[in-house]
């Protein structure tokens, strides 16, 4: 690294020849003085950027998706359990879900980087050697600065667009799924006389089946034994009705009985019926899905459709509770942005410490700042949702504040000598009242 006091020697040879504008060695120290401030940054650019920041980073951005992963098993265990085990089965859904979770994913893991990186350059006593080489802690962050923010316009593209399209082509995966695997039971699995365990989570068997497979004889439907409420429905015959690659297949059951036995009741309860109707694919899809609906979230929208939506809501007037969903999401994509930002400067300020303090918290402090940031903006996001503040206001306040807050320590992190803590004697200084408490 170029030294700063031979750049301080420049600057003092430039400045006395800067008085005639025309002076060619004027002209060649200038060059000079800026192509030698120039390495000087690049080359630390360059070591954060290459050398210890983005291996971390990616290290960390691996560990929290397994994270993510590991909290969806159950979400995923249907997809596995309805489609069988395959690596299309498994990659695609991960890469699905993940998604929406990825702009929270590269805030955390650039932060738990930043601060790792940093914390290892204090104990080493680089960051007072870099100091005492002329260079202020807010010239450091920099370099921090501008990872982060190419990462914040990353996240922020993946806010609006990655989510939406996960969220989209997770439920036409399992649409396709779907039909592949009703086709292949009613075709292939579906014997007559025998007993289909493993249909929809319900035990199907018919004791005639037409050549085409469209009419049953004699059919039996029961949920399975893991069940809590147990339901059994005899029918004399059923016919399907309908197709699957038109999205519509439903199977019709004539002079039947049902039973159904819920859990914690000990009377059984009987129907009878001339005619009855199951949708077949609706009932997979909310196996799947969750609640029926999920293909229409608005949280599946990218920016125009979704503002194309929120216009349809204001102008009829109802359902005023997705209304406030809809437009904090709409704000709070953007405004989320800047939390990655907020961190690469609490990051530098998080990895700082003493060099002679061998057991300072540094990630335990790092985790509970995570904790209060997310906290703190979904208390502003319970508001939003509730109708208690204007959805604008309840996206970008919390952001502003935090980065208000992390740009205002930095800054008093850079007039603070090294080894002393950041909110020592603020509250004298906020209070001289306080000095004269003391002092008597």
């Amino acid at each position: 690294m170029i030294s700063v006091n031979r750049l301080r020697i420049f600057t003092g040879r430039f400045l006395e020849l800067i008085g005639n504008e025309k002076s060619w060695e004027a002209t060649i120290f200038y060059r000079l003085y800026f192509y030698r401030l120039y390495r000087l940054y690049f080359s630390l650019y360059f070591r954060f950027l290459c050398k210890d920041i983005v291996p971390q980073f990616i290290a960390n951005t691996i560990i929290f998706c397994a994270i993510v992963v590991v909290s969806q098993l159950v979400r995923l265990s249907n997809v596995l359990m309805a489609f069988g085990l395959s690596a299309e089965n498994i990659l695609l859904p991960f890469l699905y879900i993940i998604l929406p979770f990825l702009p929270v994913i590269l805030t955390v893991a650039f932060l738990f980087a930043l601060v790792s990186i940093i914390a290892r350059l204090s104990l080493d006593g680089e960051i007072i050697a870099i100091q005492a080489r002329g260079m202020s802690l807010l010239r450091f962050s920099l370099a921090p600065l501008a990872i982060g923010m190419v990462l914040s316009a990353v996240a922020s593209v993946t806010a609006h667009y990655g989510e939406a399209w996960g969220r989209r082509e997770f439920v036409q995966f399992v649409y396709r799924k779907t039909h592949v695997e009703i086709d292949n039971v009613l075709h292939t699995k579906l014997q007559p006389a025998v007993f289909l365990h493993d249909f929809l989570d319900y035990v199907l068997y018919a004791e005639k089946i037409s050549p085409d497979h469209t009419t049953l004889s004699r059919v039996l439907v029961a949920n399975s034994q893991g069940s809590k409420n147990k339901f059994i429905l005899l029918a004399k015959k059923a016919k399907l009705h309908g197709s699957i690659n038109e999205g519509n297949l439903k199977v019709h059951f004539f002079e039947g009985f049902s039973y159904t036995l819920e859990a914690g009741d000990e009377q059984i309860k009987t129907t009878s019926f001339d005619e009855g109707e199951i949708d077949l694919l609706q009932i997979f899809h909310e196996r799947i899905l969750g609640q029926p609906g999920s293909e229409d979230d608005f949280r599946s929208y990218p920016p125009q459709e979704l503002s194309t939506y929120i216009d349809s809501l204001k102008q009829q007037g109802t359902h005023r509770e997705i209304l406030a969903k809809a437009q904090y999401l709409w704000h709070a994509r953007f405004a989320n942005a800047l939390l990655l930002i907020s961190f690469s400067l609490l990051g530098v300020l998080l990895g700082l410490h003493d060099p002679r303090s061998l057991k300072a918290p540094i990630f335990l402090k790092t985790i509970a700042t995570v904790i209060f940031c997310f906290s703190f903006i979904s208390v502003f996001r319970w508001c939003s949702e509730n109708n208690y503040c204007n959805p604008f206001i309840n996206a970008w306040l919390p952001q502003l504040l935090l980065f208000a807050f992390s740009l205002w320590a930095l800054l008093r992190r850079n007039r603070l000598p090294a080894a002393e803590p950041l909110f020592k004697n603020l509250a004298t200084k906020l209070n001289p009242r306080l000095i004269i408490k003391g002092m008597k």
